[in-house]
């Protein structure tokens, strides 16, 4: 891997005047799908594409094989629960959910938080298994039962039959069973987005947001009331009218998820990932910054957020590939081709535009570790007050 340049190149490279206006294809960002999706086999069939946008019931689907002698998970292994009936999906490996879930929460937006919340949701309701029966399912008939309560609950985050119905767009007759295995995490996953929304709409923070969640798995009445609570009189003391208890509880499962940290920490994290997601930004740009703002490194966190708000404030005009069209235009009205941007041996360089605004360009064939760097430079010269005295050639 190249070395990262020690500093940023803010000198024009000077080279001939092109005859004519370099012809290019400029690259536009991406406004959506920042990271790569995932590709994902279904019935060992050939491979298909995974997209944020996959609805319940489309062709995509997730394909696993049932572990033997544990077909329906560690308490029934290989008996089939009472009621539940022949067709339905058995269980997967444990954590056999994780990689999934934890990509369909990140597609949300809402920052690791949530990530991390639903996540080890998924792994303490089921061990992060697909199609897993409770260990007392039960779902034949009154009669049948002898007494025994009606026990429906299955699946990776153990949904009921009630609660499987309730959610948008499932038959008042579904049974959760039924379901794909891409419905049986994507459908949840977003009615906890929904509530994450509803808590951060209402004022509060991730944690705020990590709590809900994990409130409404417990008791939705309870769900109702904290959200209430907290839009009239703030979260903290929200939180507060939760039974003792099951706030104990809570909090003991969020601190093991990682997300039950002090609330100026929980702060620092940028929660919307979607907000580096512009038309100025790249998009290798925009999933650099991104992979800052989760780092577990508390100063790459910091030097997304920085940069975030140069970009907000108009101190960074925009982070480009120099083929891209607002630094190739800017080249060819001041006579220099594109491709003499960056020198020889650099990553990156800093220009100002007609405007007097600062815009940074970046070589195509970078690593991402290589553009968490230069990102890091960047931030660091911001700070130290080095970016305004760099000379801008191009004025």
């Amino acid at each position: 891997m190249r070395q990262l340049d020690p500093e940023l190149s803010a000198e024009f490279l000077e080279g001939e005047r092109p005859s004519r206006l370099p012809v290019t294809r400029p690259r536009v960002p991406l406004r959506r799908r920042p990271f790569p999706l995932p590709r994902l086999a279904r019935g060992g069939g050939p491979i298909a594409t995974f997209a944020v946008s996959v609805e319940p019931g489309s062709d995509a689907d997730i394909a696993y094989t049932p572990v033997p002698g544990e077909e329906y998970g560690a308490r029934w292994r290989s008996r089939r629960p009472p009621g539940l009936p022949p067709h339905a999906r058995q269980a997967s490996a444990r954590d056999e959910a994780v990689p999934h879930v934890e990509r369909l929460a990140y597609v949300e937006g809402l920052g690791d938080t949530f990530v991390r919340t639903v996540s080890h949701l998924a792994r303490t309701e089921s061990t992060a298994r697909f199609g897993l029966p409770a260990n007392v399912f039960d779902a034949r008939p009154a009669a049948a039962r002898g007494g025994k309560p009606l026990i429906t609950a299955w699946g990776a985050f153990q949904f009921n039959r009630g609660a499987w119905r309730a959610l948008p767009g499932v038959s008042p007759t579904a049974e959760p069973w039924d379901c794909t295995a891409v419905e049986e995490i994507a459908r949840p996953i977003r009615r906890y987005a929904e509530l994450f929304r509803a808590v951060a709409a209402a004022g509060g923070d991730p944690r705020d947001g990590a709590r809900g969640i994990r409130l409404w798995h417990v008791t939705p009445a309870g769900f109702r009331a904290f959200l209430n609570r907290g839009r009239t009189g703030g979260f903290a003391a929200a939180w507060q009218q939760v039974p003792a208890e099951r706030r104990r509880w809570i909090d003991a499962r969020l601190r093991s998820a990682g997300v039950g940290g002090e609330l100026a920490e929980e702060q620092r994290e940028v929660a919307n990932l979607n907000v580096f997601i512009r038309k100025n930004v790249d998009v290798d740009a925009q999933r650099a910054l991104m992979q800052m703002a989760r780092s577990p490194d508390a100063q790459q966190r910091q030097d997304a957020t920085e940069i975030l708000a140069m970009l907000d404030k108009g101190g960074l005009a925009g982070i480009y590939k120099p083929d891209q069209e607002v630094p190739a235009r800017l080249s060819a009205a001041h006579g220099v081709g594109w491709w003499l941007l960056i020198r020889k041996g650099r990553e990156a360089r800093l220009l100002c535009n007609d405007s007097g605004k600062t815009l940074m360009v970046f070589r195509k064939n970078l690593t991402r570790q290589q553009l968490v760097a230069v990102m890091q430079k960047l931030a660091a010269m911001e700070r130290d007050g080095r970016r305004v005295s760099f000379r801008c050639l191009i004025t």
